[in-house]
C-alpha cells in the first residue's frame, strides 16, 4: 500500500496487534471466543513486524494509537469489550491504528 502512495502521502491502516508477540491465526489460539469454522485466518501482527516493515526507511509511523477490545491478551480470547476502550502500548491492547507518512 506504501509504494502506491505519493511521496508525502499519508495512509491509515488499523489490524490485530499485540506489541510482543505475532500470532498467525487468532482463531486457533486456545480460548479464542469465536473463529474456530472460519475459511480464513486473521494475523495479530507485533512490534517486530512493523519495524521490519518500516526498516527500508520508504515511511515512517506519525502516531500509532492502542485498542482494547477484549480482556486478554489476544484478539478474540476472553470477554469482548463493547465499547472498545483506547489504551496504551503498556496497556492491555489487541488492536492497533497507525497513521504512516511515505518519505517525500
Amino acid at each position: 500500500m506504501i509504494k502506491l502512495l505519493n511521496p508525502g502521502g499519508h495512509l491509515l491502516v488499523t489490524f490485530p496487534y499485540c506489541e510482543s508477540e505475532h500470532v498467525e491465526n487468532v482463531y486457533d489460539l486456545d480460548g479464542s471466543s469465536y473463529g474456530k469454522n472460519a475459511t480464513y485466518k486473521t494475523r495479530a501482527y507485533c512490534r517486530s513486524d512493523l519495524d521490519r516493515w518500516f526498516k527500508a526507511g520508504e515511511s515512517t509511523i506519525v502516531d500509532q494509537e492502542y485498542w482494547r477490545y477484549w480482556d486478554c491478551k489476544f484478539w478474540t480470547v476472553g470477554n469482548q469489550i463493547l465499547p472498545p476502550e483506547k489504551s496504551s502500548v503498556q496497556g492491555l491492547h489487541q488492536h492497533t491504528c497507525l497513521h504512516v507518512q511515505k518519505a517525500k
